[in-house]
């Protein structure tokens, strides 16, 4: 079994709806691993939270078949990154939920408690193979897993990918100068269809403050951190150039776009199963380094409508 699905309760790592210990589970499953297989964790966002009917992460993003599979925003993140296709040395994909659900601000605040629990399923791994991790996360899943790595040693996470990551560039500082943090590789991957959620995460949680959301990318990036913007036409072109075609951005305003459109989710797995032959230093030589203005995206429709003739 290619998934194993787990649970914070409250910074508590459980086995979903299950009694057994989550450290014996994971010897049986990283004891069948072949010593190439990459370990990806996988962590949802905001609104979703696990056993809530119509939002249980673990029969929707989480699971290799979502149920039911008509709903809407949603795709199998484990299948679309390989996992659960009968392929060699898939590796171990570990779901993990927590409650994202409430108001922003309670959401926000809790969210470090979750990262409590990741670090400990992170340091269980530590504990029973020594090898590292590879993390994906959405939205406010990207404060889970950022907030994890202070309480975890150098390293012990290999590669963090984020989309539309709901946090703050202030707060990524201080914990990618973490041990962990610091051995770590961050893809912060980005997009303008966001610009409207990062401005209501800034004007809900921080109105007193000018710190801006990693949807803006770190202003002096650090070796170990890449912004990818993904529905720039020049990143696409060049992405297309390496080998992989993802869809352009069809919506004005999105905040599932990251991992909606085809061909993003495979790129991910690929930059997390074969890291090296994506590194960073690749990245940064190949892609562009797109950092288009916060509501550019809607500026330009507007402007193909002729909405702003008169601005």
């Amino acid at each position: 079994m290619p998934l194993m699905r787990v649970t914070a309760d409250g910074s508590v790592p459980l086995l979903h709806n299950s009694t057994d210990p989550v450290a014996s589970a994971l010897r049986l499953h990283l004891s069948a691993l072949g010593p190439s297989a990459a370990i990806i964790v996988l962590v949802h966002g905001f609104k979703y939270a696990p056993n809530v009917l119509g939002k249980d992460p673990h029969k929707a993003l989480l699971a290799l078949s979502p149920v039911p599979p008509a709903l809407r925003r949603v795709v199998s993140w484990p299948r679309q990154l390989g996992f659960g296709l009968g392929n060699a040395n898939e590796g171990l994909c570990i779901a993990f939920g927590w409650q994202a659900r409430g108001r922003l601000r309670h959401v926000f605040e809790a969210a470090p408690e979750a990262g409590i629990a990741l670090a400990r399923l992170v340091q269980m791994i530590q504990d029973v193979c020594g090898r590292s991790v590879h993390i994906m996360a959405h939205s406010m899943g990207a404060r889970v897993a950022l907030s994890a790595l202070p309480l975890v040693p150098r390293g012990s996470v290999g590669r963090l990918v984020m989309l539309s990551a709901a946090e703050f560039r202030s707060n990524a500082k201080v914990f990618i100068n973490s041990p962990a943090g610091a051995s770590a590789e961050f893809v912060n991957v980005t997009s303008r269809e966001n610009d409207l959620f990062d401005v209501l995460l800034e004007w809900g949680i921080r109105r007193q403050n000018r710190d801006r959301t990693l949807g803006q990318g770190l202003p002096t990036p650090a070796p170990n951190w890449i912004d990818i913007q993904i529905d720039c036409a020049a990143t696409l072109r060049a992405l297309d150039d390496i080998g992989f075609r993802i869809a352009p951005a069809q919506q004005i305003v999105c905040h599932w776009s990251t991992y909606m459109r085809p061909g993003a989710l495979e790129f991910y797995g690929t930059m997390m199963r074969e890291a090296p032959n994506l590194s960073l230093a690749f990245q940064n030589a190949h892609l562009p380094r797109a950092n288009a203005p916060r509501w550019s995206r809607i500026r330009a429709c507007l402007q193909c409508t002729g909405a702003l003739q008169t601005w």
